[in-house]
């Protein structure tokens, strides 16, 4: 064994202590940072962003194990697969007063009962259980969440939790899956030690010197 990624299955709720602090350490962080939400409503809104979005990733995620910097062809086919995904409503972009983002979240409804259902066929009728689903669901999957090495642990990752959480519970989510994390990456494991979570996936690296 070389390393582990592990995930989680959080449930949410909107009567939970935990959501009620996180919209605190959120207003707190707003105000004493200068920060902002970006608004955005629409997919074409979401193009100014795109090249911070990416620039942050390449920042945030540079030490972690098996990371390699993305160059402008993975981000435009990245863009190009993942954006039409993606629904206004669970997508947060924090920026400062001079309009560089200084942290983001994004997520999606959860597509996997779709295509397990349509065994992964979009034609003739699989795109229309997939639009359904995107529209008609309880369950978020987490895609990335990034903060400006600067901003990490002081409240700003909060932010993007509280949007995300607010539109999931407005929205009828009860459930949200996050995606592969570094078993050792505690920073990042202890933004959910508060939630009500399910370890339920683990994918493994192995290593064999010859």
């Amino acid at each position: 064994k070389d390393t582990d990624w592990i995930e989680y299955r959080i449930s949410l709720s909107s009567e939970s202590e935990v959501a009620e602090r996180i919209h605190s350490i959120a207003k707190w962080a707003l105000s004493t940072h200068k920060l902002h939400v970006a608004k955005v409503r629409t997919h074409l809104g979401v193009y100014p962003y795109v090249k911070q979005v990416f620039e942050l990733v390449n920042i945030a995620y540079a030490h972690l194990y098996g990371v390699v910097e993305l160059d402008e062809a993975q981000i435009k086919r990245y863009v190009a697969k993942f954006l039409p995904l993606i629904k206004m409503d669970y997508a947060c972009f924090v920026m400062d007063e001079s309009e560089r983002m200084v942290a983001f979240g994004v997520c999606a409804p959860s597509l996997e009962k779709a295509f397990k259902a349509t065994r992964g066929r979009l034609l003739p009728t699989g795109m229309f259980r997939v639009l359904w689903a995107m529209d008609h669901n309880d369950t978020l999957d987490m895609f990335l969440i990034a903060v400006r090495p600067e901003y990490q642990g002081q409240g700003v990752n909060a932010i993007v939790m509280d949007k995300l959480l607010q539109s999931a519970l407005r929205n009828g989510i009860q459930y949200a899956e996050t995606g592969p994390m570094l078993e050792c990456n505690d920073k990042i494991r202890a933004q959910w030690r508060h939630f009500d979570t399910e370890q339920h996936k683990r994918r493994r690296c192995y290593i064999k010197k010859l």
